[in-house]
């Protein structure tokens, strides 16, 4: 019998360890960075976790795939600094404060973007160099004349 997973909207599913438990073997595979297929068994049970936390966090679908990657970045770089020392420690509890934090760090970034207008999602220049200006002023004057 499979185990429930939770999927990007919160509903469970079948495939992925109860909620409270993560495998101890999977964990010291982890350590291992040579050992793909536990890396990609820990994005089969957790990245769909990872990304409907993100949703529910309000990201839109591609930002949270985004932030997903970052988490799993993450957690590659840190998972000799997991440990269940204390009653109540899982690596779930620790996947979700590595994904808020990692929310965090994205909507901060995403505040200091300014917003483009006129319909583009590129990032607008504080400050256009005088060659913009100049070529803006070009295209303005161009466009007059072709009227």
């Amino acid at each position: 019998m499979k185990a429930p997973r939770v999927e990007h909207d919160g509903q469970r599913s079948e495939s992925a360890p109860p909620s409270s438990a993560t495998p101890s073997s999977l964990l010291e595979r982890l350590r291992s960075p040579a050992d793909a297929a536990a890396w990609w068994r820990l994005l089969e049970l957790y990245g769909p976790t990872v990304e409907g936390w993100c949703r529910r966090a309000g990201l839109s679908a591609e930002d949270a795939a985004d932030v997903r990657q970052e988490v799993f970045q993450e957690v590659a770089r840190r998972i000799s600094e997991f440990r269940r020392d204390r009653p109540g420690d899982s690596f779930r509890g620790w996947l979700y404060t590595t994904t808020r934090r990692r929310v965090l760090d994205h909507r901060r970034r995403a505040a200091r973007q300014p917003r483009a207008t006129g319909g583009t999602d590129l990032p607008v220049r504080d400050t256009p160099t005088r060659r913009g200006e100049e070529i803006s002023r070009e295209i303005r004057r161009n466009s007059i004349r072709n009227r």
